[in-house]
């Protein structure tokens, strides 16, 4: 792919950390999650189609879990497996300069969003790497999120993301939530976030993470 062709697009890689547990170990560590991105490479054919009723098709074949979700501009897509473990999905549709695809697996709590600013006809190759490390500590009542991302070849500052909600409602997260993000260490960019299970399970709120 050209320069200029790479700078047509941005990847967003999201975990989502955890789904609120009540877990009443006193002290504790557990690894959450260890490793590389599940998905890539993933490879971008888009083609025009002349004399059709949608000018353009996009074919997305990629490596990434069995459950993989396609979605092209919000709008889900059927998958079909092939050899080696790489999954093929073909959507065909009109659109005009932007492009948004986005992988999806709850079996890992992992996607893959891939954002075409200018989209040209032509063929794509993306191969996302990076090591994510996920730890949980609980000591007494405080659990502490720790998510180190290493070895990216771009920009390794993440966005920690959170949804905090009671009897339902989006509330505010300062009175339950304390981060500290992009901390640069020898072992890469580190982000933590910390909580009170008890005052969030007394105060009936349900807390979700992910990190972008």
């Amino acid at each position: 792919m050209s320069a200029t062709a790479m700078r047509t697009l941005q990847l967003c890689l999201s975990i989502c950390v955890v789904i609120l547990f009540c877990d009443r170990a006193k002290t504790s560590t557990t690894t959450l999650r260890s490793g590389k991105s599940k998905f890539g490479p993933v490879f971008i054919t888009i083609t025009e189609r002349p004399n059709q009723p949608h000018p353009k098709q996009v074919l997305i074949r990629f490596s990434g879990p069995p459950d993989t979700v396609v979605s092209v501009d919000l709008i889900e897509q059927d998958k079909a497996q092939v050899s080696g473990g790489d999954f093929v999905s073909v959507y065909a549709f009109e659109f005009h300069t932007d492009l948004t695809i986005v992988l999806n697996s709850r079996a890992t709590s992992e996607g893959l969003g891939i954002n075409f600013e200018h989209v040209v006809t032509g063929y794509y190759e993306l191969n996302p790497s990076c090591n994510i490390d996920i730890t949980s500590s609980n000591v007494g009542e405080i659990t502490t999120y720790t998510i180190v991302v290493s070895e990216f070849p771009g920009e390794t500052e993440g966005l920690l993301d959170h949804d905090v909600r009671k009897n339902g409602k989006l509330i505010s997260s300062t009175d339950y939530l304390t981060t500290e993000e992009n901390q640069q260490s020898t072992l890469g960019n580190v982000t933590t976030v910390s909580f009170n299970r008890s005052k969030l399970t007394n105060d009936n709120v349900d807390l979700t993470l992910s990190f972008l």
